[in-house]
């Protein structure tokens, strides 16, 4: 069991990575996720999605994210030290959120979207529903390997969408053995 120093020292690092990590990122567009976003658009008539912000992170800013991780955690932290381990096969990462204009997303039936995605070379993998909030967890695969992850959540008026590409296997097994019981898993 980890004491407070250890646990404060270590979540001070973190938040620190996170700083520098947002610092060395682009905080301008994110083109990838605009694109999805006007497939989405194009898929579901009377829906506009308005951006609202974004970030974008490739490999140079991950890269020195998981250098400071790995100096912050203690030689015997194996469980800390393996999350961080998976985290290598991301190459890039994008965050956007946009502000649902004109007919709500709000489904009766899920598979709209899921759907629309299908349309645009996505497969679903996981869709949560909890009160008003709706996700989805989807991937595209290239020469057999999953090599970009989607994950999508509607909340009201507000869409957000995380994107990871690269070499994602295993950090999609580490976040499915964290997320097994809460999702519909295909």
């Amino acid at each position: 069991m980890s004491s407070w120093p250890t646990i404060a020292r270590y979540a001070g690092s973190l938040a620190a990575a996170v700083v520098l990590l947002l610092g060395t990122g682009c905080m301008t567009s994110t083109p990838q996720l605009h694109h999805v976003a006007h497939g989405l658009e194009q898929a579901l008539p009377g829906t506009t999605l308005r951006p609202e912000g974004g970030v974008k992170l490739g490999r140079a800013s991950l890269g020195f994210a998981r250098w400071v991780s790995q100096r912050a955690l203690e030689e015997d932290d194996e469980e800390t030290r393996a999350a961080v381990s998976t985290l290598r096969g991301i190459r890039r990462v994008e965050v956007g959120t946009y502000r649902v204009q004109g007919l709500p997303l709000r489904f009766e039936h899920p598979r709209e979207m899921e759907q629309a995605l299908g349309l645009a070379g996505w497969t679903t993998l996981a869709r949560v529903q909890q009160d008003d909030d709706l996700s989805w967890v989807v991937y595209r695969q290239r020469d057999r390997r999953i090599r970009s992850l989607l994950v999508i959540n509607v909340e009201g008026e507000e869409l957000s969408m995380v994107r990871l590409q690269g070499r994602l296997e295993d950090t999609l097994a580490a976040a499915l053995d964290v997320a097994r019981g809460e999702a519909e898993l295909r």
